[in-house]
């Protein structure tokens, strides 16, 4: 049944759309507006003001021949390269590869990129044979099918394959123009001709432009060319002859000089004037846009048109450069056709377009003009039972014969909302109200003072008032209590979720309360507000300032952040579109946001200077873009400025990912500039980067368009960044990959230097110890020699003497040769330990060189040093030398341990033998080469093998074994 319902209301939309459309066809033509315009003067780009040829490159670079020289505009910034010796700039064209062929007075040639971007000029002049060598100005230069023209006054010379051959038409030049592939050329007092197999034809008709300035020629179809003149308006030559283009538009041109003109893609034509600015007119003859200086170019006079790879249009001015977004469904209505003020509410009443600002309001019948008393605040404009009401800051006025009489002075006012025969009006201090006509004041509710900007009617009785910071008023309406009518309050104490900001609206029929934490139902039965979870899901939680719907359902909406409509495409489905419109948001008025709309596909919204028309018949969000994010520069600036890139390497063919320079430690300061060839008149494109090798994440979006970064350590990095457009879309990662060289003094070589001094310094440590340590044992042998001869001599004076003194003594010899090995236990036990520490200290530095080096050769090679200084840590032959003098000294020790304990390893046998010798943990941590806490669990393992008791103390035990 619902669905049967929904199709029958359908069919309804539909014939008040045929109703409407036909009133759009009549209406819609009139409606007034202006592309939208971006205008960059001399001083912007810091050049002449004359500004000839225009063109583009594959990446949307925008060239321009200027009279200072070559200017180049990124999207970011304006750059002009200028020409040593060189004059004028006056023409330039572009080809596949990015060569730009450019021709001046007295010269021409071509820039091109060197091997980091750079632009440079190289001229021509010299391969042009002698006799033709003098040149006047290069007006034009086209490239066609792999030859560049350069189009003068006297001769038009074509450069392929590095050289140049001359086509002479034996008199003097006027313009040439280029239309498929063809070079025409108009020679004064014998008309047009065309070049064809290197000479100059006249075709049929064509010397009928014999006595006539010709300013452009355009193909319109296989068989008709359109030819402009200067003087004499605009012609179509076919294979029947010369005709009249449009005898209206002709004598209008006759008076403004056409300049230029140029065929459009969509296969409009722009003609650019010297009088009055660009005019886009179809192809039947009707003017669909004229801009000039009164609105909105910087000059009157068009020296050159140009459609870039968006459809957009850039316009070469007499006193700078205008950017056109003609292709957008968004035109502006301000003070540049005529009307002043801020927007604040707009209708179509009448056969008219009514524009409210607050400075008055004006009518639209193809010039805006004033409504009579109309002047100050305007607030809303309405059809009130057929009369078109102003409600104002000074109050209330029918507005007839393009005059506003007041007919409500008390104070300011809102709206007015009927209810059957009643009229009730939301003024500054309550509601009034009226009986049959507007004349008829009745009086005001009585008890209720508070301002009614917004009222809304529900239910056929219930009157809805919004007020913008303490809620929302119900009133109750009858006809018995007209004045006294039940009214009840909503806050945030019954209900709300704020006091301020709470809207109510009617969407399909159903109140809808809009407040700051999104769209809500009202439920009359309990009185109570829920969220509408569908409206508000398309909204993320975005403060909605004003919701407006159309005939059709579609939903247009302004929130603090963003504008648009939801498209109906089913009971309560949506689809939301609103990227397209991000370009024109920051022009809207923020005081009082309107929608007004106009028509079925033509809606007005108030804006700080007048309105943003939007067209739903030019509107297509599906359009992408195509632009590119560019690395336009990369310099470092140290003591010295050093470019590695300068910006225009894709003019080389080459494109992406750029080459790979090597940068000196001592420059590793590096700026990085970069931009967007996406081009509109209010938003600046945003960037986001990233550097690979420092950074792991994608920077915040941006509007900055440079990036510094200092110190970098040596290794290999890449920058990476993307732009993003007025409508989100993310152009391609554009990157540039480059080499921070190491220091010297963190550089292989120096590495290399390290480990070999190191290397010296252990070997020469390792002798040094080693000499001390002989010297320690030749002074022990020694001093045990002569000891020992004493004892000797003693023995000789003593051998009469009794057996116990000479057992006595030789005692005392027996002590001091344990002694003696004592001593040269501990000293070859210390110099086992200072030498264990000594390596492992040398070990560890080497392996903290490993962590930080980045160089792989490096690296390795330490690693085998560490091994080799691991080895000679664990050398066995130290052991088993100090495991003797240890056997000797303490009775056999490590045998009788070992067989009594047999299921000891090796380690325990060592621990338990540096334990006898009572060694602390670190001094046994050095001599086993590990650490202590490895000491630890080898002194915990070493207990269970021995069966001790808790009670025990291992190195107690060990001692008296």
């Amino acid at each position: 049944m619902y669905i049967f319902f929904y199709s029958y209301l359908l069919k309804c939309k539909f014939i008040i759309f045929l109703i409407l459309l036909s009133f759009a066809q009549i209406y819609g033509s009139t409606l007034p507006g202006l592309p939208l315009i971006r205008n960059y003067n001399p001083e912007e780009y810091s050049g002449g003001i004359q500004n000839w040829q225009i063109s583009q490159d594959r990446k949307g670079i925008i060239y321009v021949a200027n009279n200072f020289g070559l200017l180049q505009f990124d999207g970011n910034d304006w750059h002009q390269f200028n020409v040593t010796n060189a004059t004028k700039m006056r023409s330039l064209a572009i080809n596949e590869n990015g060569r730009i062929y450019a021709g001046y007075q007295g010269d021409f040639g071509y820039f091109e990129a060197d091997s980091i971007g750079q632009l440079n000029y190289v001229s021509l002049k010299s391969k042009i044979p002698e006799k033709y060598r003098e040149i006047d100005e290069t007006w034009k230069t086209y490239f066609i099918k792999g030859k560049a023209y350069f189009c003068t006054f006297s001769y038009v010379y074509v450069y392929e394959d590095d050289q140049i051959r001359v086509i002479d038409p034996q008199s003097i030049l006027d313009i040439s123009f280029e239309s498929k592939n063809k070079i025409y050329s108009h020679i004064p007092s014998k008309g047009l001709h065309v070049i064809e197999n290197g000479r100059f034809h006249s075709k049929e008709h064509m010397t009928f432009f014999s006595d006539k300035i010709v300013s452009s020629v355009t193909s319109i179809d296989e068989n008709n060319l359109l030819i402009t003149t200067s003087r004499n308006g605009i012609w179509l030559l076919g294979p029947k002859g010369i005709r009249p283009f449009n005898r209206n538009l002709n004598a209008l041109f006759e008076e403004t000089f056409i300049n230029c003109a140029l065929l459009l893609s969509n296969g409009n034509l722009a003609i650019g004037t010297q009088n009055n600015g660009i005019y886009i007119i179809d192809l039947e003859g009707n003017i669909l846009i004229n801009v000039n200086k009164e609105r909105g170019l910087l000059s009157r006079t068009i020296l050159s048109i140009f459609e870039d790879q968006n459809k957009n249009i850039w316009v070469g001015q007499n006193n700078g450069i205008s950017f056109l977004e003609v292709q957008s469904p968004f035109r502006e209505i301000n003070e540049n056709i005529g009307l002043p003020g801020t927007g604040y509410s707009a209708i179509s009443s009448q056969n008219d377009l009514y524009l409210g600002t607050n400075n008055g309001v004006y009518s639209f019948d193809g010039e805006p003009q004033e409504v009579s008393g109309s002047e100050g605040q305007t607030y809303f404009l309405q059809d009130v039972s057929g009369n078109l009401i102003l409600n104002h800051n000074e109050g209330a006025f029918f507005i007839n014969d393009n005059k506003a009489e007041n007919f409500f002075n008390n104070t300011g006012s809102w709206m007015f909302v009927k209810w059957f025969n009643y009229y009730f009006q939301g003024g500054y201090d309550g509601i009034y109200v009226y009986r049959n006509n507007l004349k008829n004041k009745v009086g005001k509710i009585n008890s209720f003072y508070e301002s009614s900007r917004i009222l809304t009617l529900d239910k056929d009785s219930i009157l809805w008032v919004s007020h913008g910071y303490k809620g929302l008023f119900k009133i109750s309406l009858s006809r018995e209590r007209l004045l006294n009518p039940k009214i009840e309050f909503f806050n945030q104490e019954n209900g709300l979720p704020t006091n301020l900001q709470n809207t109510i609206t009617k969407i399909d029929g159903e109140i809808k309360v809009i407040s700051e934490e999104g769209i809500l139902n009202y439920d009359y039965k309990s009185k109570t507000f829920s969220q509408d979870s569908n409206l508000s899901s398309y909204f993320n939680g975005s403060q909605v300032n004003v919701m407006k719907p159309d005939v059709f359902g579609n939903i247009y909406f302004i929130t603090n952040t963003s504008l648009g409509f939801l498209e109906k495409i089913g009971p309560n489905n949506y689809v939301k579109h609103d990227q397209s419109f991000n370009k024109v948001r920051k022009l809207l008025n923020d005081d009082l946001p309107n929608i007004n709309i106009i028509n079925p596909n033509q809606v007005l919204f108030g804006a700080k200077e007048g309105f943003v028309l939007f067209d739903r018949n030019n509107f297509n969000e599906q359009t992408e873009e195509k632009f590119y994010t560019l690395i336009r520069d990369v310099y470092n600036s140290y003591d010295t400025l050093f470019t590695y890139l300068a910006g225009n390497m894709h003019l080389n063919g080459r494109s992406g990912t750029h080459s790979n320079p090597e940068i000196n430690y001592k420059q590793n300061n590096i700026t990085f500039r970069f931009s967007s060839t996406s081009y509109s008149t209010t938003t600046n494109p945003q960037f986001q980067y990233k550097l690979e090798g420092f950074n792991k994440e994608w920077s915040e979006w941006t509007n900055a368009n440079s990036k510094d970064y200092t110190n970098l350590r040596e290794g290999e990095y890449i920058f990476k960044v993307r732009s993003k457009n007025a409508i989100n879309q993310i152009s391609e990662v554009e990157e540039f990959k480059f080499t921070v060289l190491s220091p010297w003094y963190r550089s292989p070589m120096a590495y290399i230097i390290y480990v070999v001094l190191s290397l010296t310094a252990l070997i020469s440590l390792m002798v040094v110890l080693d000499k001390r340590y002989e010297k320690e044992k030749q002074k022990l042998d020694r001093k045990r020699l002569e000891e020992i001869g004493e004892k000797e001599k003693q023995l000789d004076t003593i051998t009469k003497q009794s057996e116990s003194e000479i057992e006595q003594l030789k005692n005392e010899k027996l002590q001091s040769e344990i002694d003696y090995m004592n001593s040269e236990l501990a000293t070859n036990t210390m110099h086992l330990l200072n030498k264990n520490e000594f390596i492992n200290g040398v070990k560890s530095n080497l392996e903290s060189v490993v962590k930080k080096s980045t160089n792989e050769e490096v690296k390795s090679n330490i690693r085998k040093i560490v091994k080799e200084i691991e080895k000679n840590v664990q050398d066995e032959d130290d052991w088993a030398n100090f495991q003797i003098h240890f056997d000797k000294v303490h009775g056999d020790f490590s045998k009788r341990f070992q067989s009594e304990y047999p299921k000891l390893s090796p380690q325990d046998v060592k621990l338990s033998t540096y334990l006898r010798l009572n060694l602390s943990t670190k001094e046994i941590a050095n001599l086993l080469n590990i650490s202590v806490r490895g000491v630890e669990i080898a002194r915990y393992r070493l207990r269970k093998k021995l069966n001790l008791e808790r009670s025990q103390n291992l190195t107690e035990f060990i001692l008296n074994y």
